[in-house]
């Protein structure tokens, strides 16, 4: 029962901190296949106003290897494509279904994605930095 209130309780503070993310004006590529071999996405999250050259942020959200979702935390995108960064939320293969070091060999090809695709999306791989 309790852990049924947690995860209710941890799924209204999600919406609550994205809320103000549907409200703002950034474009979204969702669900892009960055060449993980455990059927995991990412999401795209740039400035409304298009310009080159702009800074990348890629963002791996916590739970201990267990649990989480790129579709919770729109709000970390929101908050940095206002400042002009482009955001990127990798998914990543969870445990008990991968064991160490599957989630780093994910988060590994998310990051060599978004550098070898960076300009597509107007972003430059030589202002790439890495946040959790």
């Amino acid at each position: 029962m309790f852990s049924f209130l947690t995860a209710a309780c941890s799924s209204v503070a999600f919406f609550a901190a994205n809320f103000p993310s549907y409200f703002s004006n950034q474009n979204i590529k969702r669900d892009i296949d960055f060449g993980s071999n455990n059927n995991v996405k990412l999401d795209i999250y740039t400035p409304a106003e298009a310009s080159e050259g702009r800074p990348i942020i890629v963002f791996f959200y916590g739970g201990a290897w267990k649990t989480g979702s790129k579709n919770d935390y729109r709000f970390v995108a929101d908050a940095f494509t206002e400042l002009g960064y482009i955001v990127v939320i990798p998914d990543y293969i969870k445990y008990p279904k991968a064991k160490f070091p599957a989630w780093q060999e994910d988060a590994a090809k998310a990051i060599a994605w978004v550098h070898n695709n960076a300009k597509a999306y107007g972003g430059d791989a030589k202002k790439l930095f890495i946040v959790g």
